[in-house]
């Protein structure tokens, strides 16, 4: 399933409360393509995440991209170290 495509499907007025996801290092992909879509970003208030760096080390590099990318995003609030 494309996960994009789900929440655009659930239509403009859905608001989504929570996001937490745990996929085993493929969260990294559904938060770039999210990252992207601020239509998207500004019906969501949180997304919890867990990354893999430490057990895939070849992640650890796009991870630390990915928290530079969302220090300035305040919606939704995007913790990436909830476990």
């Amino acid at each position: 399933m494309d996960f994009i495509q789900y929440l655009d499907g659930l239509g403009t007025g859905c608001e989504i409360g929570v996001i937490k996801m745990d996929i085993e290092g493929e969260e990294l992909d559904i938060l770039d393509a999210l990252l992207s879509r601020r239509d998207l970003l500004a019906r969501i208030e949180h997304i919890f995440a867990e990354t893999h760096e430490r057990q895939i080390p070849d992640q650890k590099e796009r991870v630390f991209k990915l928290k530079a990318r969302i220090a300035n995003v305040h919606r939704p609030r995007i913790n990436l170290d909830w476990n």
